[in-house]
């Protein structure tokens, strides 16, 4: 079942160096805003822990959905998946769990 990005809380991460927000879930891809870009997140078939892949949709081994500001460049193919290694790749921030207007108000600050 996917769940809706507007009502879902999410830990904030870095992803190939891009600021982002995580959660564990599907997210619907219809109700991430306009301007943030969905990737899906593919963990190791023996290792539910360890995520190993990054892409616009994860069919099986589904770890989590990561929503991001800026793109991430990912590889020109049929699935265009790239490949996580990795803490230096994907990497979780401390700190409590974000709602996306939370974080929108979160960067406003720090641009100022």
């Amino acid at each position: 079942m996917e769940e809706d990005a507007k009502k879902r809380e999410f830990r904030l991460v870095t992803v190939y160096g891009r600021q982002g927000l995580f959660c564990d879930v599907r997210i619907e891809r219809a109700s991430v805003p306009k301007g943030w870009h969905m990737y899906e997140i593919q963990h190791q078939k023996t290792n539910r822990e360890r995520p190993i892949k990054l892409g616009r949709m994860v069919m099986t081994e589904f770890y989590g959905t990561v929503l991001t500001p800026k793109a991430i460049r990912l590889p020109e193919g049929e699935w265009d998946y790239r490949d996580i290694q990795g803490n230096r790749d994907l990497h979780f921030l401390d700190g409590k769990k974000v709602t996306l207007k939370e974080y929108g108000k979160l960067r406003k600050k720090k641009r100022r």
